[in-house]
């Protein structure tokens, strides 16, 4: 963004649709707020998929008839709590900026989840919230 058009306010949600191995996912980051050049949030990772459902849809012939539609579903694969999401140093120096964030995420997976993400998959799944934040420095 340039420093003429800059957000009034920040946002507190923020999410979007990612494609990663054929599967479809939304990242988001959720209750964001600004402490002294900082940005902080909740970072989420919910999986998109299908499922049948039958929903009861009585007739005059048939008051027990039911039809079979496709609904979407959201499972929730990771969150992780208060994570620094961009800080205005990285203004100068993005890569670095993005090579920390990586690192705090690739951390902290490890210690809640005790697993871990390949880096150009956090980059994917996660760039654009590092990068969105990053732009109301």
């Amino acid at each position: 963004m340039s420093p003429l058009l800059q957000p009034s306010r920040l946002d507190s949600e923020f999410g979007y649709r990612v494609e990663l191995n054929g599967d479809h996912y939304i990242a988001g980051a959720s209750s964001c707020h600004q402490i002294s050049g900082a940005i902080f949030g909740d970072l989420s990772l919910e999986k998109l998929g299908t499922r049948d459902v039958r929903i009861w849809k009585p007739r005059l012939t048939n008051p027990f008839a039911s039809e079979k539609r496709t609904e979407e579903t959201r499972n929730l694969e990771l969150y992780l709590e208060n994570m620094m999401l961009a800080h205005s140093v990285c203004t100068y120096y993005p890569q670095v900026g993005l090579a920390r964030f990586t690192d705090r995420l690739e951390k902290k997976i490890q210690e809640e989840y005790e697993a871990r993400i390949e880096r150009a998959d956090l980059i994917k799944l996660f760039g654009a919230i590092h990068q969105h934040y990053l732009d109301y420095f």
